[in-house]
């Protein structure tokens, strides 16, 4: 299957401080990435707040590819420029020329000819990188045209099955890593000071969140945007829905109150009211 995914983020920084200031950015260790490897990672403000989520590659000792899934690219351009300051380091943006396919299985990208790198390689004018968008073995073609055979809502019901929360979706601006169950993905605790570590750190001593990412078995379709309950409490909103495995699964952040899997949840929607339950993630 190949989908098209248009025109997230796509931007290149070149230049000899490249690593050092990655990681004084990105909520994940860049610097111990070799030319070729990548990693999830996302960019936080100073109270350790998301601001996006994104794939950073290291292309080159000096080089990096960063791509934005979901989130204002000029903004997080702006952000990066902005902290760049002095630092002899460029910044491209590649988004309009770069449009992205997302390919699952190495078998459908061997018929395509193409390359099945264990992280980045160059390849046209582009680039071919190892991605798991749904949890599942898949690579994004960055600039690398080739023709989108299914729809998007397919590759979103498989993310929602895996558990990924996706930016704008799931989660806005006051979200934190760990309430997205996004701590083991983008974060790394054996690197240097990056803007919003601090609280990133206390939240991972204390352990404590008051809501969290929570897996929906929905009654239907039409779920999304509706409040949830638990007999009369409102727990929270749901914000993503899919099909998948012949069922419509959903995401919500809920309070503690619906994390226990098999939870029976009440949910007033625009089209009415569902019954769910909640599930543990990824779905099973």
């Amino acid at each position: 299957m190949i989908f098209d995914l248009g025109h997230p983020g796509v931007l290149r920084l070149t230049g000899d401080d490249t690593p050092r200031f990655c990681n004084s950015m990105l909520t994940n260790n860049f610097r111990k990435l070799q030319p070729g490897q990548g990693s999830h990672s996302g960019m936080t403000d100073n109270k350790g707040r998301i601001l996006a989520l994104m794939d950073a590659w290291r292309l080159a000792e000096d080089q990096a590819l960063i791509l934005i899934d979901g989130a204002d690219v000029e903004a997080i351009a702006e952000r990066l420029d902005m902290y760049i300051i002095m630092d002899p380091i460029e910044l491209e943006d590649l988004t309009a020329s770069h449009g992205v396919r997302h390919v699952l299985g190495e078998e459908r990208m061997a018929t395509l000819g193409l390359p099945t790198p264990e992280g980045i390689v160059a390849h046209g004018e582009g680039w071919v990188a190892r991605s798991d968008r749904c949890g599942e073995v898949g690579f994004d073609l960055v600039g690398v045209p080739v023709t989108a055979d299914t729809g998007a809502d397919v590759l979103d019901g498989l993310r929602i099955q895996a558990g990924l929360p996706r930016w704008p979706q799931d989660f806005g601006e006051r979200s934190f890593a760990h309430e997205m169950r996004l701590r083991d993905r983008i974060c790394a605790f054996d690197k240097g000071c990056y803007i919003g570590q601090e609280v990133i750190n206390r939240m991972d001593t204390m352990g404590k969140v008051n809501k969290r990412l929570t897996g929906l078995v929905l009654e239907g379709p039409g779920a999304v945007g509706g409040k949830v309950f638990v007999e009369d409490a409102e727990v929270g909103v749901v914000t993503s829905e899919g099909s998948a495995q012949g069922r419509t699964l959903g995401l919500a952040v809920l309070r503690k109150a619906a994390w226990d899997p098999g939870t029976p949840l009440r949910i007033e929607a625009t089209g009415g009211t569902m019954t769910a339950r909640s599930s543990d993630l990824p779905f099973e």
